[in-house]
């Protein structure tokens, strides 16, 4: 199964906005994640865990504690290869590029959904 298969819509913010309006946000949405985002151009993700880290100053901004050192992986790549790349490097979120446009993201939640078929496929390739 390919990314492009279970992906969702990505939240992007692309002006700097408080970690209060960034809650709001998410609350509203039912989101767990903002990217931030200049033309197209993923700079950073915000996610709840990083806002409950600085529940006691939510006015500071997202870019003061968003995480910068985005990993991507192309839309078109297996969930094997997502699952992977979120174990190499300890993360639960992928932002899905199509080249060199932002086109979604993929939870680690997004592939546990999806375990019976990760499963299956490796059962018959591996």
């Amino acid at each position: 199964m390919k990314i492009y298969d279970i992906m969702n819509q990505i939240a992007i913010i692309e002006e700097d906005i408080t970690l209060h309006e960034a809650a709001n946000i998410m609350t509203k949405e039912k989101i767990g994640s903002l990217v931030f985002s200049t033309r197209n151009k993923p700079k950073g993700i915000i996610t709840e865990s990083d806002i409950v880290k600085h529940v006691d100053n939510t006015e500071i901004l997202v870019s003061e504690v968003m995480a910068k050192n985005l990993v991507t992986i192309e839309m078109d790549e297996t969930l094997e290869d997502a699952a992977g790349v979120m174990a190499k490097h300890g993360i639960k979120r992928l932002i899905v590029m199509d080249g060199r446009k932002l086109v979604g993201i993929i939870t680690s939640t997004d592939i546990l959904e999806n375990a019976d078929l990760l499963n299956r496929n490796m059962e018959l390739f591996g």
